[in-house]
């Protein structure tokens, strides 16, 4: 009879060491080596699943800003352009001209048939 002893270390905190030493110390050892190849394939998808989740994320954060970063380059463009643009206030219904703006001189030209 051939006794062999195996020895399967093993990640977890409650199995730091197993260690049979019987005639079927070999199908043991395999059992072992099944449960922890199974533990860590499991991990392994828990960490690609993780992986996937943080990718997307950050993806997600990143279109965001880019789409924040643009509607703020909208918004200075526009505020630039207001500033440029009369109020209301400012026409002169009466004389039915705008206010002496070079811009506008050249951008506008008004109707007198307003």
């Amino acid at each position: 009879m051939n006794r062999s002893t195996f020895t399967a270390y093993l990640p977890e905190s409650k199995i730091m060491l197993k260690q049979k030493s019987s005639d079927n110390s070999l199908e043991d050892y395999t059992r072992l080596l099944k449960k922890q190849t199974e533990k860590l394939e499991s991990l392994d998808q828990q960490c690609l699943a993780n992986l996937d989740k943080c990718n997307r994320c950050y993806l997600s954060a990143q279109n965001r800003e880019t789409r924040l970063n643009n509607r703020l380059k909208q918004t200075k463009s526009a505020l630039r352009s207001q500033s440029l643009v009369p109020k209301n206030s400012e026409y002169n219904i009466k004389t039915k001209k705008l206010p002496k703006y070079p811009v506008f001189k050249q951008a506008f030209k008004l109707n007198d048939k307003y």
